[in-house]
């Protein structure tokens, strides 16, 4: 399969002459301006070939698989420099191929930290199964109207599993996102969303994917009814009740999936200021 599996350190790695070519390969379509159909093709096989052993890494590819089409239909595409921007973000990528990927981020495994959220029309909201943390936040009225429920529910769930990482101190965490909406369990490993069409969705799974990069980590989606999803439907919609009312309700009424601990902490400013820029491109 070209890869170089190291059974001691449990690291599958890129082959140096491979790792040596391919960049040289991005740094070439990077300087150009057209490109022909045979030469982006190649390249976009070769980064999906990287995406088995970095899943994260296929967020990058959907400028580069659309410059491809193009080329193929009409011979020759646009180079854009969004997709060069990508490009310069694949040779990081490539390098860390070359140094090395933890076997435990490709495998199926015990997931390190169990997140469930969900939203309404008024505010989105999640918590861990495992540290008890949660958080809630109320959207604005620009912001109630700029994401539809779908998308409310897409934000919710990679807001909380970037919320969840920092807090997990596994040397290589996992993350099951658990979702009632069916969009969202999808979305979440969905790289195609058209950058033009649904930027907002492609902004999102950048991030979510930046994010899973950062700390070297990995992440599943799972369903659930809504009917379980208890705790972060009334996270996500009981405003009117403070922390300690709404924590109170719940150790008294132990809904399912409710944890042992609990604690309800706010969003940083930097994600409710890009949750505000999200609301500026719809």
């Amino acid at each position: 399969l070209g890869w170089h599996i190291n059974t001691r350190s449990l690291k599958i790695s890129l082959p140096d002459n491979k790792a040596v070519g391919w960049i040289q390969q991005i740094r070439e379509v990077r300087q150009q301006k057209h490109i022909k159909w045979k030469k982006i093709s190649q390249l976009v096989g070769r980064l999906d070939h990287v995406c088995y052993i970095i899943p994260a890494a296929r967020h990058f590819m959907n400028r580069l698989r659309r410059i491809s089409a193009k080329a193929e239909k009409y011979k020759t595409a646009i180079v854009t420099n969004e997709a060069k921007q990508d490009l310069a973000l694949w040779e990081k990528l490539i390098l860390r191929a070359q140094r090395g990927i933890s076997i435990n981020n490709v495998i199926f495994r015990v997931p390190t930290s169990i997140n469930l959220s969900d939203s309404c029309e008024q505010g989105i909201a999640g918590y861990s199964f495992i540290t008890g943390i949660a958080w809630r936040y109320e959207l604005t009225e620009n912001e109630q109207v700029s994401f539809t429920l779908n998308l409310k529910e897409y934000l919710a769930d990679a807001i909380n599993n970037m919320m969840q990482l920092t807090l997990d101190s596994s040397p290589h965490p996992c993350c099951l996102n658990i979702t009632d909406n069916s969009s969202t369990s999808s979305w979440m490993h969905k790289s195609n969303h058209d950058p033009d069409a649904c930027p907002i969705h492609n902004a999102i799974a950048r991030r979510h994917a930046e994010t899973l990069l950062q700390y070297e980590a990995c992440d599943y989606s799972q369903h659930i009814a809504g009917s379980k999803n208890i705790i972060a439907d009334s996270l996500s919609r009981d405003f009117h009740l403070p922390d300690e009312q709404i924590l109170g309700l719940f150790h008294s009424i132990k809904p399912s999936l409710f944890p042992t601990q609990m604690k309800i902490v706010e969003l940083p400013t930097e994600i409710t200021s890009w949750i505000a820029s999200l609301a500026l491109q719809s």
